[in-house]
């Protein structure tokens, strides 16, 4: 969002930009209260890649100390919350 709101500031000035940021803050935030599964829209096999980088860029050691086996364990948790997610 920062790197979206400073180009919006480079080309319509800064306070446009803040407006235009919290707009995007407020519809997001919208969707949310209304229930609106936002994580659903998102296909299964990107999540899968996200959470596969953020995996390695943990490494082994805080996945462990975070209580997962594997890497592969990670990341079936993780899409398994997402998936139970209203």
């Amino acid at each position: 969002m920062q790197k979206w709101g400073l180009a919006v500031a480079a080309r319509r000035g800064r306070n446009k930009a803040a407006v235009a940021v919290a707009r995007k803050l407020c519809v997001a935030i919208w969707h949310v209260l209304s229930g609106h599964v936002i994580g659903a829209l998102e296909p299964r096999a990107r999540l899968q890649t996200k959470l596969g980088k953020l995996a390695t860029e943990l490494g082994v050691p805080a996945l462990k100390a975070l209580g997962y086996q594997s890497k592969t364990a990670f990341i079936e948790q993780k899409l398994y919350l997402l998936k139970s997610y209203p």
